[in-house]
């Protein structure tokens, strides 16, 4: 999941920083109908390539948030239980000696 994530997050920062060059400059108001068209065309595509890319990486990183916080979970967990089982050891131990 994490290099989906980092996959998202270089396609949108290229897609943003490639504006000027995927996009090119708006056309001119005495550009013809299918000219501007084109340029909405593509202006539409760019958005569309970034918010994938942006929604991508958030879906990816709580997937990985959600794992993280699930394999802190089961660590806290053993990790009382080791604790508690320690402790009643000890207790036994004390209550033998004397």
């Amino acid at each position: 999941m994490k290099p989906f994530t980092a996959l998202c997050l270089v396609v949108c920062f290229a897609a943003l920083g490639s504006y000027p060059w995927t996009v090119g400059a708006p056309p001119s108001a005495s550009a013809t109908k299918a000219v501007k068209q084109a340029y909405v065309n593509r202006s539409i595509i760019h958005l569309t390539t970034v918010c994938v890319a942006l929604i991508g990486a958030g879906v990816g990183s709580a997937l990985i948030l959600r794992k993280a916080r699930e394999e802190y979970r089961v660590t806290a967990k053993r990790n009382l239980e080791e604790l508690v089982l320690e402790a009643n050891r000890q207790r036994e131990k004390n209550d033998a000696a004397g």
